[in-house]
């Protein structure tokens, strides 16, 4: 009977195991998305502009399903999920916007002064609509989706499963690693099945959410990926008109014809199915190294990543 208990029950933490912790997450999680589309699905044909509604309501859901985890599943201070107030929070938040920027920017001029990129059309909204509104919809989406995804991807598993994977024979260093690989093995999974997806595209969002994984790991914050997530989504989509993630863009500022080689453009999935990112990949760890270094900040990965504290205050 101990032996079992032992299995679900750590008694050294005094809580549930990864084991049953990530399932119970994800069935919070699902039942709190099935009871939002109900809500709201009266509103879905009826409302013009559906997402202005949807995605705040998505991010206040998400972020009490994320509070009620913390506090009675995986008894921790949300801030070991990467996402805390302080000054140094909001200006890592501010450089990962600003590097989100900088990275799909110099895609852009990259294969535009290679002559990749033509531009058809200024200020583009697919079905007449407003292109403000239909803007706005795509910030609020951007919003929730940098923060969604990265929450639950690094900040939600890989900090449990990095914490799981801890063995006294293996040791932190090797379930940080882990936990790295694994979770960006699913980020890619999670996005296989996009519309017009690639195995290039599959393999170089596992790069990047490798990237976004390292980050998380060596500043201990979601902060960057958070901002680096959101800029680099909207301004691919919205700003310079490439697909996102295999999604065609329905609202832009620069309505774009893709040219040039789909080996290195990324064709119809977009740039992150390219070898340019590779380009990105290396501006991405130089700057960011060059930040941490500017704000005097460690670049060791900490081995108490992976170690369970239990105080929950706020």
């Amino acid at each position: 009977m101990d032996f079992i208990k032992n299995i679900f029950y750590n008694s050294d933490e005094k809580r549930l195991r990864t084991l049953l912790r990530i399932p119970l997450f994800f069935a919070v999680f699902i039942l709190a998305m099935l009871l939002q589309r109900i809500a709201l699905s009266p509103l879905r044909d009826v409302v013009p502009y559906f997402r202005l509604i949807s995605a705040p309501v998505s991010f206040i859901l998400f972020s009490f399903v994320i509070w009620f985890t913390a506090k009675f599943i995986d008894q921790r201070k949300i801030a070991d999920y990467g996402i805390f107030y302080s000054k140094e929070w909001v200006l890592d938040f501010v450089f990962g916007l600003l590097l989100g920027i900088f990275l799909i920017s110099f895609v852009f001029v990259f294969e535009y002064s290679l002559g990749w990129i033509t531009i058809v059309d200024y200020c583009y909204a697919a079905n007449d609509k407003n292109f403000i509104l239909a803007l706005l919809e795509s910030v609020f989406l951007y919003i929730y989706v940098g923060y969604y995804e990265e929450t639950l991807s690094r900040g939600y598993l890989l900090k449990n499963i990095s914490e799981g994977m801890n063995f006294r024979k293996s040791g932190p260093i090797f379930a940080i690693i882990f936990a790295v690989l694994f979770t960006s093995f699913l980020f890619g999974l999670g996005h296989a099945d996009n519309p017009n997806a690639t195995f290039n595209g599959w393999w170089n969002i596992i790069i990047v959410g490798s990237l976004l994984a390292y980050t998380f790991v060596i500043t201990k914050s979601l902060a960057i990926p958070i901002g680096i997530h959101i800029t680099w989504n909207f301004f691919q989509g919205s700003v310079y008109g490439f697909p996102v993630s295999g999604n065609p863009t329905s609202v832009t500022f620069m309505q774009i014809h893709q040219g040039g080689n789909p080996l290195w453009t990324g064709g119809d999935f977009g740039p992150e199915a390219g070898l340019v990112i590779y380009f990105v990949a290396v501006f991405w760890l130089i700057l960011l190294h060059i930040w941490l270094r500017f704000r005097k900040r460690s670049l060791i990965v900490d081995k108490n990543f992976a170690r369970y504290t239990s105080d929950t205050s706020d």
